[in-house]
């Protein structure tokens, strides 16, 4: 059970600050770049993710990384599948909190930083990063909120080294160890809640600010 804790916790912080962040940037490009081809489509294909069930999402991954294609070796049964799995899942959430955070912040200050002579790893690092805290906070809690209680997506993807605490509970339902199950149940309900609390304390900010409430 407590690897199945950690793997919980673990697959919840990777993958949604890898999302929140790739979220931003994908926000980035859509709004500076608004008007453009390349614009258009990722917006488009940044919200194809969620258009798709759960489980045929996974069972696609499956299918892919099952066995070696060109430089990129078998992923089956390893924790690395479910962090991408998770993350391009749960990508249309930050990127909408990314585009809606990147239209609220206008070109002037990213041109004074050009004036300035700042790069765009400086600007992205010194202005737009500090500046977008809000959206990069609700594009980090909702996936680590959604990958903490997902199932059906990863649950033909689970080996008994990856287990999660979902996956478990599905088990011991399965088994019939109804009481075992309710406790791995309120033990993930109470992880939530604690991740959530920590990430608005660590950054003193709150979700509702970035979904803009």
């Amino acid at each position: 059970m407590w690897k199945a804790l950690w793997n919980t916790l673990k697959l919840g912080v990777l993958s949604s600050v890898f999302c929140a962040f790739a979220g931003l940037l994908i926000g980035y490009t859509v709004v500076r770049l608004r008007g453009r081809w390349i614009s258009k489509v990722l917006d488009q294909l940044s919200f194809l993710p969620y258009l798709v069930p759960s489980i045929a999402f996974g069972a696609t991954y499956l299918s892919l990384f099952a066995k070696p294609r060109l430089f990129i070796p078998s992923l089956y049964g390893t924790f690395t599948l479910l962090v991408i799995v998770t993350m391009v899942k749960n990508l249309p959430f930050a990127t909408r909190a990314g585009i809606s955070g990147m239209m609220q912040l206008g070109h002037e200050i990213e041109e004074a930083g050009i004036v300035a002579g700042a790069g765009w790893s400086t600007r992205m690092r010194r202005l737009i990063l500090p500046l977008q805290r809000s959206s990069l906070l609700s594009g980090i809690l909702l996936p680590m909120v959604s990958g903490m209680r997902e199932l059906s997506l990863i649950i033909i993807l689970i080996t008994p080294g990856t287990h999660l605490l979902t996956s478990l509970t599905f088990k011991f339902t399965d088994y019939g160890y109804y009481s075992i199950s309710n406790a791995l149940l309120l033990i993930n309900i109470v992880l939530v809640l604690v991740a959530t609390i920590g990430v608005q304390k660590l950054t003193k900010n709150d979700l509702s600010a970035g979904l803009g409430g």
